[in-house]
């Protein structure tokens, strides 16, 4: 992949929406409204953001308006600081005028907000995959985080890394779920990423026909297992840290890094799970290696 290219050309967050149907958002604010006593959601906040940044591509506008002078920054290859992030995207903007970016989910809680993105600088690039999360704060973004992919050139699952595949659990249970999307993300997430219980993990939470979009998996809970149980068996010290849960509809995204032995960098992930019925039936990630030096002092977590 493009390391400089695209992980530095999002290292503000975020990406635009030229590429194809998207989320419709809100009207921007006037930065006028944007500066009285908040009353906006994170969510709100974060598509009025990125509406001014990339609808409109005004760098400065969306900054000035929306960010923190002292936004903090965890991408590795981007300065700290509102004005470095100006600095850069003004630059970026200028020197990748055929960038075409799609957002094919946002999901936000407790102040939280993350951006499934598909992000290429040209059309004839496949791309990158990546997941943006903006920390949002008095009608301000505050801080942000982001993990990115290259696009491989095949998949053994066929499904791409982005759309969604329908899978309904409703009807084929005995009783109807009565649990949040919270509530399975606060079963499924321990097991599987704190205690590494493979097997109990997916047989209790996730749906037999469940969907994978990892462009290195099999599709379905027992490829899964029959993936991940070996894994653990042959890594004994591999830890996945869980730094925030974010959950929104039926979806629920896990900001993680993984290390295979505690002396590792390890690497940065993202997965995003859809629940129906009380069952995990859709799994997205995003994954990056921790790189050995960072431009900002922050860490990736």
């Amino acid at each position: 992949m493009m390391r400089g290219a695209l992980a530095t050309m999002l290292a503000g967050a975020l990406a635009s929406v030229g590429m194809g149907p998207a989320p419709a958002f809100a009207a921007p604010l006037e930065p006028a409204v944007a500066a009285q006593s908040c009353t906006l959601s994170a969510r709100e906040v974060a598509t009025r953001f990125m509406n001014t940044l990339y609808l409109d591509g005004d760098v400065r506008g969306a900054f000035e308006t929306w960010v923190d002078p002292d936004y903090i920054q965890h991408n590795p290859h981007a300065k700290t600081g509102r004005q470095a992030a100006i600095d850069f995207l003004e630059a970026a903007w200028k020197a990748n005028p055929r960038r075409q970016s799609i957002i094919h989910r946002v999901i936000a809680s407790d102040g939280l907000v993350a951006f499934h993105i598909e992000t290429r600088n040209s059309p004839e690039e496949r791309g990158a995959a990546v997941v943006d999360i903006l920390r949002v704060k008095g009608c301000k973004v505050v801080e942000h985080w982001d993990v990115i992919q290259p696009i491989p050139e095949s998949t053994p699952n066929g499904n791409g890394m982005f759309r969604s595949i329908e899978i309904k659990t409703e009807g084929k249970t005995s009783e109807p779920c009565t649990l949040s999307t919270r509530q399975v993300a606060d079963g499924f997430v321990p097991l599987l990423y704190g205690q590494g219980k493979v097997r109990e993990a997916y047989e209790t939470w996730v749906h037999p026909d469940y969907v994978q979009h990892n462009p290195h998996a099999q599709s379905g809970r027992d490829a899964a297992i029959a993936f991940l149980e070996p894994f653990y068996a042959r890594n004994p010290t591999h830890r996945m840290i869980v730094y925030r849960v974010i959950t929104d509809g039926d979806l629920i995204a896990v900001h993680l890094q993984g290390k295979t032995k505690p002396e590792d960098r390890g690497a940065a992930a993202v997965d995003i799970l859809r629940v129906d019925n009380c069952k995990i039936v859709e799994h997205w990630d995003v994954t990056q290696s921790v790189p050995e030096a960072s431009v900002n002092d922050n860490g990736m977590f």
